[in-house]
């Protein structure tokens, strides 16, 4: 699609978790990483990827169950000042691509939960405490530092996640 932007998150053929930072409305440029682990499991996974917004491999870090990943780089056409975010018409989706011609291409196999999103970076440590804290535990309560500005859970005893819409429980979005 010609004004694709933004970011894609896959499971590759060979089980290892592919990060896509796209802006395609100046032709086609791309920032494409893959991370060192394959799950190969059916067990629930920690996932974290940290974005500081700039061009470079350097500039994203992937931790899988809190422990940090060797990122390899597989595409970069991506430039320094590439905005890959459309903050005016975008359109976040979980669990497949947002194509306006086939909404239903590309549906994620498995499960998704606890879904959030700060808007900074995230130490280290802070991605091992997030971790640490276990799959049940809220997000956006306790310590103010490490509340996401947006926050959806799918999966809890089926009070969210049974609508199209998911409300954002973030502490500030």
């Amino acid at each position: 699609n010609a004004s694709t932007k933004g970011y894609e998150i896959t499971i590759e053929s060979d089980n290892k978790i592919m990060l896509l930072l796209q802006q395609n409305t100046s032709g086609p440029k791309k920032l494409e990483i893959k991370g060192s682990t394959a799950v190969t499991d059916t067990n629930w996974h920690h996932l974290a990827i940290v974005y500081n917004g700039g061009a470079a491999l350097a500039s994203v870090s992937m931790f899988l169950d809190g422990v940090a990943e060797t990122e390899a780089q597989v595409t970069d056409s991506l430039g320094t000042g590439d905005n890959i975010v459309d903050t005016v018409d975008a359109i976040l989706t979980f669990g497949r691509r947002n194509l306006t011609s086939n909404a239903s291409a590309h549906p994620f196999q498995g499960n998704l939960d606890e879904i959030s999103w700060w808007n900074r970076e995230l130490t280290y440590q802070e991605v091992r405490d997030l971790y640490k804290r276990g799959r049940h535990a809220l997000l956006n309560t306790g310590s103010p530092h490490l509340q996401p500005s947006h926050y959806w859970r799918m999966v809890r005893h089926g009070t969210y996640g049974t609508a199209a819409t998911i409300a954002d429980l973030g502490t500030i979005g």
